[in-house]
């Protein structure tokens, strides 16, 4: 028999929601309340990682296991993870806003807390713009003249998607299968010299996928799926017609869908569930009004853009294990978690495209149109050991050299040119990198070839200080302007060499 409903139960949700709405009210005056809460969670990857490496030290081996990192790069990352925002910057404005503008970041998003939640923001703002215009352009109204006579009820040209891989306990043979198997889903649609392909993929126009990893709670085994938001031109099959696409599994029949079945046979028969649904529009999300459907399909597609680890235990999820921290930094597949399709890339060979820049220069004018124009006065907060951010405290100037206004940094030529210069070195040091790897089966001595690659991020690191050093040097020119001949970098040259310095 169910408990009767009490009367104060009104009265305590209504007390909740204010209390949800004044804690998210203080969060917005005071942007290090979330800090506390996201620093103070940090600290226990940190502990919990520590005490993985400690205990499985003797099996970090890069050349027999397929570890990615030597035990010198889990200190390093471990270390950084530790100091991760322990001196924060802020800007107040004007207008009394306070945002964090800058910290001591570790850049290491997979597993630090504080990171994650700024990669999530910062692929918000890239891309709410973006989808919008993908809205206007795939979305479809049935009030409309864009409606069709064999469009299914409810079809909009915009989905929600998740595809779903058995749990196993190898986490890089899970991304492997799962990125594998999403590849061979795009090849049935993708262009030939005839046209596409009759896939469903085929109806794709643009998308964006988001692969995220977590512990199953009953299994305590890796779960790994991607979440996509999808614009179509038709309305992809996700009808069950019985007896049209059939599937045998663990000995029984079962009728799916066209999309299901294409999944079924991408993933070698392993999984069956690539869970498609069309977005509708829904005027209040989260408590937000919205008024249209670009706004609606935006704040929705949160659940895509967003991190690509679960750590901690939330519903339907368990509590990661030091060991399976370790094995989330070694072995997360090295690929690209989160990818963009169609005309969601930014591809200069493609005239359609939605992105037209890269993410750093969409960053960069963003930041200068609108926070370069405001005054503000600049404040820092210190990390305390008793699990709290110190009182604000205000500043002459800027605390790190990189917070110096994005303007000043990209007006001047030759800063650009440095770092553009850095960029290449990095991509050099990536390949080195990675063509060890492909070739360590010509290694037979594991402290040989660890030793190969520190020895290969050193003089990685050597080479960006000594190009640094030569900064003040006014005679000295960065290998990058002599070495890039596209037809985009002619101006931005000749605009070099005739700077007087």
């Amino acid at each position: 028999m169910s408990k009767p409903r009490s009367f104060l139960n009104p009265l305590i949700e209504i007390y909740q929601e204010n209390e949800r709405k004044a804690n998210k009210k203080n969060m917005v005056l005071n942007p290090l309340i979330k800090y506390n809460k996201l620093k103070r969670f940090s600290a226990y990857v940190h502990d919990t990682i520590r005490d993985g490496v400690e205990k499985e030290f003797p099996r970090i081996d890069c050349l027999f296991n397929g570890d990615i990192y030597t035990r010198r790069d889990m200190w390093e990352k471990m270390d950084a993870i530790a100091d991760c925002a322990s001196l924060v910057e802020l800007r107040k404005y004007e207008t009394g806003e306070i945002v964090i503008h800058n910290a001591n970041y570790c850049h290491n998003p997979i597993v630090c807390p504080v990171c994650a939640d700024r990669v999530s923001k910062r692929r918000r703002a890239i891309f709410d713009e973006p989808i919008k215009r993908a809205v206007r352009r795939f979305g479809v109204d049935p009030c409309s003249g864009d409606w069709k006579s064999h469009y299914p009820r409810g079809y909009t040209g915009v989905y929600l998607a998740t595809a779903t891989i058995e749990n196993g306990p190898d986490l890089k043979s899970r991304i492997d299968l799962l990125h594998d198997s999403i590849r061979q889903m795009i090849r049935k649609g993708q262009k030939r010299g005839s046209g596409r392909g009759n896939g469903e993929w085929s109806k794709v126009r643009a998308a964006i996928g988001n692969t995220e990893t977590k512990i199953g709670s009953g299994s305590n085994e890796w779960h790994v799926h991607c979440h996509f938001l999808i614009f179509t031109d038709e309305p992809i099959d996700i009808r069950i017609n019985e007896g049209e696409y059939i599937v045998e599994r663990f000995g029984e029949k079962q009728s799916v869908s066209k999309w299901n079945y294409e999944w079924f046979n991408s993933t070698g028969g392993t999984a069956i569930n690539f869970d498609v649904r069309p977005i509708q529009h829904k005027k209040f999300i989260h408590g937000v009004e919205c008024a249209t459907f670009e706004e609606s399909v935006s704040r929705q597609s949160q659940e895509v853009i967003k991190y690509s680890t679960c750590l901690s235990g939330k519903k339907g999820t368990g509590t990661l294990s030091p060991a399976q921290y370790v094995e989330l930094i070694q072995r997360r597949g090295n690929r690209r978690l989160f990818n963009t399709y169609g005309v969601l890339r930014c591809d200069k060979r493609n005239p359609g495209s939605l992105i037209t820049i890269s993410e750093r220069e969409l960053r960069r004018l963003e930041y200068v149109e609108g926070i370069d124009k405001k005054c503000y006065e600049v404040l820092s907060s210190l990390w305390q050991h008793g699990g709290s951010y110190s009182e604000m405290s205000k500043q002459d100037g800027a605390l790190f050299s990189s917070s110096d206004d994005m303007k000043t940094q990209w007006i001047n030529i030759r800063r650009r040119a440095f770092l553009a210069q850095t960029a290449k070195y990095q991509g050099e040091y990536r390949r080195e990198r990675n063509g060890l790897f492909k070739n360590r089966i010509l290694f037979n001595d594991k402290s040989t070839f660890e030793n190969l690659l520190d020895t290969c991020r050193d003089m990685f690191r050597r080479k960006v200080s000594t190009l640094w050093q030569k900064y003040g040097d006014s005679t000295f020119l960065p290998e990058f302007l002599t070495d890039f001949n596209s037809d985009g970098l002619a101006g931005f040259k000749a605009e070099y060499l005739k700077l007087s310095f």
